[in-house]
């Protein structure tokens, strides 16, 4: 497969790395010459061009002729958006995926989304961060929450605490402890540090991944953490698109202070939001998060624009009481750094885009995927398709499947219903299979097994 990547940015690398896995062959534009240069050399046989995304000559330099996919990452949304429809309409290129900020261009009656938008998959940064916060806010002791299989089954990711299991347990036990019944640890981090030796002992603060049928994953959270709080008084620094969006959805069930540096953009969002709700202020000033009963505060979210900002004014609202700090960081520099401070949890806007782009990238058959939050790892659900001898999966029972070292069944789910993994099921046709792989890079070689066989096998 042939793929285009426009921006060589956070996401457009991380991209490229992910795709960079000997079945794909990439073009790289960016109008930084020496950051494209060189993300292409850490790319074996990848094309680097330097220029305007938009123009169709830059596209043809890239090969957009050929390409199977166009992914536009660039900083720009309008050159994003050109960029999709010169490859649509002069090179026919059948898979876009183009990340666009702008709401304005999505939302309501608008006749520019339905002639120009519609064939082409867009990635929003702030709707997927203000769909992350909304997450941690239903299930109160999660830092990640992600959803397969028609909303199943999902993946939370969870603090150990003292005292409780799996806290105190053998990484060789961990994988084999259930909190209850289809309940099952998939990694352990420590600080960004995967737990991969069997003698690592879990100890407080380390961050645990767990699948479970959606409608147990609070219950399971619960019986790891100990019975959590309802959460009702939310404070938000930040006025911008996603701390504006993120009040309009907590509003009608959440006490919401928003607190906003500009004064003009504060009079601005008041007027969308009501009276009482804005305060015009610097969110790192103690006197204005006390006015804004920080101490009482239930989740605490810094979502402005400068990550300096957003780690101070976590660490000053975790001191003066806040339950729970979330930090919206775009360096990975800082996003490190979370596990030695008080701040409960970093969310990584490129991080997310990445996330959402997976499903896109990955083959055909993969109906969706996630990055971890951390790590390397990511989680991809398939469905299986073929009967028995058309590919190395249907009639098998679970443990007679290759998958790599580092991959393991997460779920399975058939005719709507969670299988117990524990019982050895045998696969069908039609099922709806979850699978981690430690490795993001090892993908590839788990789908495998699931491709319909140009051979029948006997």
């Amino acid at each position: 497969m042939h793929v285009v990547i426009l921006g060589a940015g956070q996401v457009g690398s991380t991209l490229a790395e992910l795709l960079n896995d000997g079945s794909n062959t990439l073009s790289i534009v960016d109008t930084n010459k020496e950051r494209v240069d060189g993300l292409a050399r850490r790319m074996e046989g990848a094309l680097s061009i330097t220029g305007n995304a938009a123009l169709p000559l830059v596209l043809r330099d890239a090969k957009i002729d050929i390409a199977d996919m166009l992914i536009a990452v660039t900083g720009v949304d309008e050159t994003n958006i050109v960029a999709s429809q010169v490859a649509k309409s002069m090179f026919s290129t059948q898979k876009i995926v183009a990340r666009i900020r702008a709401i304005d261009y999505q939302e309501g009656d608008n006749p520019f989304r339905d002639e120009y938008l519609n064939s082409i998959h867009i990635i929003n940064p702030e709707t997927e961060v203000t769909n992350q916060i909304k997450q941690l806010l239903l299930h109160k002791n999660a830092l990640q929450v992600l959803s397969f299989a028609n909303g199943h089954v999902g993946c939370a990711s969870f603090k150990a605490v003292p005292d409780t299991k799996p806290t105190d347990l053998l990484v060789s036990e961990l994988f084999d402890f259930r909190p209850m019944p289809n309940v099952r640890f998939l990694t352990a981090f420590r600080g960004h540090e995967a737990l991969t030796k069997p003698n690592n002992i879990i100890k407080p603060g380390d961050e645990l991944f767990t699948f479970a049928p959606s409608d147990r994953i609070d219950e399971a959270l619960q019986v790891c953490t100990g019975p959590s709080a309802t959460f009702s008084k939310v404070c938000i620094a930040g006025g911008g698109r996603i701390g504006t969006a993120l009040a309009k959805e907590l509003l009608n069930s959440h006490v919401v202070r928003l607190i906003e540096y500009s004064a003009e953009r504060a009079e601005s969002v008041a007027e969308e939001l009501g009276d009482g709700v804005v305060h015009p202020g610097d969110a790192t000033d103690e006197t204005k998060l006390h006015e804004c009963e920080v101490s009482d505060t239930d989740l605490f979210c810094a979502v402005t624009n400068d990550d300096e900002i957003n780690v101070m004014s976590c660490l000053l609202a975790k001191q003066q009481g806040a339950r729970r700090t979330v930090a919206l960081l775009s360096q990975d520099s800082y996003l490190r750094l979370i596990p030695e401070t008080t701040i409960d949890a970093g969310i990584s806007p490129q991080r997310s885009t990445v996330s959402s782009i997976l499903t896109y990238v990955r083959e055909q058959n993969v109906k969706s995927a996630h990055r971890l939050r951390i790590g390397n790892g990511e989680i991809f659900e398939t469905e299986i398709e073929g009967e028995a001898g058309e590919n190395k999966v249907t009639g098998k029972r679970l443990s007679q499947v290759r998958l790599p070292k580092d991959a393991k069944f997460a779920a399975v789910v058939r005719d709507d219903t969670v299988l117990d993994l524990d019982t050895d099921p045998r696969l069908e046709h039609k099922d709806q299979v979850v699978v981690f792989v430690a490795d993001s890079g090892h993908v590839p070689e788990a789908l495998k097994p699931f491709r319909i066989s140009q051979f029948h096998f006997i």
